[in-house]
């Protein structure tokens, strides 16, 4: 376990909410599970005025603690310098709303208004972590034990909430 430590590294943001963008957009196909080739439209307007080829289109989810978020007809280009979400397709596509502070973000259950997911932010930008992997899960365990003792043994409601809030969208 402790190489496995020693061999992580601080996870980027894969993804950004963007308030403005009327599709989701990717830089990499690669992580899409899903592809087809592009057909109309073929470009995409950017905000300098300029358009940009569309490669492809395809599909991605996120599966988190609380459920999966998916992500469909993200539109590809090379080009682009991060990959965008589309918080009018996001909330559309998931029944749920996003809400945004000084601090970051939340995804709330549209229903019962249940916090669904959160990512804290320290910049200009909204990051969208993408749910840990593997190896951020084991860190993700040694977080819990020790929050768990450090909090006087608290629920496990309290304790994941602690627990995501300080790990699972931890701002660079």
């Amino acid at each position: 376990m402790i190489n496995t430590l020693n061999s992580m590294t601080l996870q980027q943001p894969d993804w950004f909410m963007d308030s403005g963008a009327s599709s989701h957009l990717s830089n990499d196909q690669g992580i899409l599970s899903s592809t087809s080739p592009s057909h109309t439209p073929t470009n995409i307007l950017v905000g300098n005025g300029s358009s940009i080829p569309i490669t492809a289109r395809g599909s991605v989810a996120f599966p988190s603690p609380t459920r999966q978020f998916s992500l469909s007809n993200v539109l590809v280009s090379p080009q682009l310098v991060t990959n965008l979400i589309s918080v009018r397709k996001f909330t559309i596509d998931n029944l749920v709303s996003v809400e945004f502070d000084p601090f970051g973000l939340s995804v709330k259950d549209l229903k019962t208004k249940a916090l669904l997911y959160r990512c804290n932010s320290s910049g200009d930008l909204y990051p969208f972590f993408t749910p840990p992997t593997s190896t951020r899960a084991v860190l993700l365990a040694l977080a819990e034990d020790i929050w768990h003792r450090r909090l006087g043994h608290p629920s496990a409601k309290v304790l994941s909430i602690e627990v995501s809030q300080r790990h699972l969208c931890r701002p660079k």
